[in-house]
């Protein structure tokens, strides 16, 4: 089993990857994702996602989705650990997998006002540009400095 190190947002849902080589076409395994080792499986519900996968070429690869809701929780610059964890198909009675650490590190945006001045009194457009993104963003909140819409 491997997985991949990546970096997140904490703006939007994202997923992480388990990757189970070396199976035969025909047998999938049954991937639990937990949060801690050990801990409770998870299940798909407001917070996550989980897609099992499929078998190609001996390798599959369980997705866990961590939806928006349980993203806004994790702090910038902070990490995230999951846990995956592969059990036979085709030998049921045999033990579940040692479970694999799968990692996330949540960026730190950079956000630089592109419009700085406006007159009073006048229309104006204000944008801004928006750096450290894994994908593109659904939509921006904006506030006044005193901290409202």
């Amino acid at each position: 089993m491997t997985s991949t190190p990546k970096s997140v947002t904490n703006k939007v849902e994202q997923t992480l990857t388990c990757t189970i080589s070396g199976l035969d076409d025909d047998q999938e395994v049954t991937v639990t994702w937990r949060e801690t080792s050990d801990g409770t499986p998870l299940v798909d519900d407001t917070n996550y996602g989980i897609v099992q996968g499929t078998v190609s070429s001996g390798i599959q690869n369980s997705v866990l989705t961590i939806k928006i809701e349980k993203m806004k929780n994790y702090n910038t610059g902070s990490s995230l650990t999951y846990k995956c964890s592969a059990k036979s198909s085709q030998y049921p009675e045999s033990a579940e997998s040692t479970e694999l650490d799968v990692e996330a590190n949540v960026l730190t945006f950079g956000v630089e006002a592109v419009s700085k001045e406006v007159l009073v009194g006048s229309d104006s457009t204000i944008s801004c540009n928006v750096t450290g993104l894994t994908k593109a963003l659904d939509f921006v909140d904006w506030e006044t400095s005193s901290g409202t819409d």
